[in-house]
């Protein structure tokens, strides 16, 4: 097994498959930018949240869960399995009594964020050092 398919197994095990790598490459796939709009969302979503500000409160969930569906829609393939499975743990967590001073909203955005920086280094690092090869 040559350092190519070495590579390209180890982001087959980070849940990278070879048509995600070809994709970014015809894509020009770039690093992302921080989310402030749904990072700031998300902050005053989890401070409602915590206060229970009652209407006001379910006022700003029922505007924030769209834009935080819109925000994992637009994501890349191999990244939204993952962001899916963190949005609907934080769903369910949020459910549970108690657990409300947690910002669970804020903790979504910036996991999604960092899991998705994290993905996309590496499918460009793959791309970058083997580029010579192809």
């Amino acid at each position: 097994m040559n350092d190519y398919d070495t590579e390209l197994a180890n982001l087959q095990y980070d849940g990278i498959n070879p048509e995600d790598v070809e994709t970014a490459k015809n894509n020009r796939l770039e690093p992302p930018i921080f989310p402030v709009i749904i990072f700031c969302l998300a902050v005053v979503k989890d401070i409602t949240d915590m206060v229970s500000l009652g209407t006001i409160g379910i006022i700003v969930n029922i505007i924030v869960a769209p834009v935080f569906f819109f925000y994992l829609w637009g994501k890349v393939g191999f990244i939204k399995k993952k962001l899916w499975r963190w949005l609907i743990s934080t769903i369910v967590l949020e459910f549970i009594p108690g657990i409300s001073f947690v910002p669970m909203s804020t903790i979504f955005v910036l996991r999604a964020h960092a899991t998705e920086r994290k993905k996309i280094e590496k499918v460009l690092n793959f791309i970058e050092s083997f580029a010579k090869v192809q």
